[in-house]
């Protein structure tokens, strides 16, 4: 991350969430973590259902978007912050958007994007969390079948 994303967020990271604030970002991560499964057996042709999914936080399709017409990660980071900054938005919301779509970008194994995306949890929340995204099957080692992927691409509808 930046100096200037970190300056920009720094006020957020000094408020504490209650687990049920915490609990909101489940099926953020969830979703980030399906659609990078995705883009990592697919490739990014796989982001153009995505970026029409209004279910999806703005912020999130808007990375997205970029990342599907190949924008240089540090002009990505700097158009979500400059978006989250000026619409008021949940830091922590633009935080792990950015942060997932930049993982995305790199085509990070799904695995690596659940550490990061974790790392912005409190550690009595993460088994939770951990449960909810199990079912996703990670595992960035074996391809999923098309029969699991066609389950996995229900599930988010």
């Amino acid at each position: 991350m930046e100096v200037s994303t970190f300056l920009a967020m720094e006020s957020r990271l000094n408020y504490v969430d209650t687990i049920e604030e915490q609990r909101k970002f489940s099926p953020l991560i969830t979703e980030i973590l399906k659609i990078n499964q995705e883009v990592v057996k697919e490739g990014l042709s796989a982001l153009e259902k995505y970026i029409r999914d209004d279910k999806l936080p703005i912020l999130l399709r808007k990375g997205l978007r970029l990342v599907h017409y190949a924008v240089e990660p540090q002009i990505i980071e700097t158009i979500l912050l400059n978006t989250a900054i000026v619409n008021h938005m949940d830091g922590l919301t633009a935080l792990i958007c950015m942060d997932g779509v930049l993982s995305i970008q790199k085509m990070c194994s799904p695995d690596i994007t659940k550490e990061l995306l974790f790392s912005y949890l409190r550690l009595d929340i993460l088994e939770e969390v951990n449960k909810e995204v199990g079912k996703l099957k990670l595992d960035s080692s074996t391809p999923l079948s098309a029969e699991e992927l066609q389950k996995l691409l229900n599930s988010a509808e």
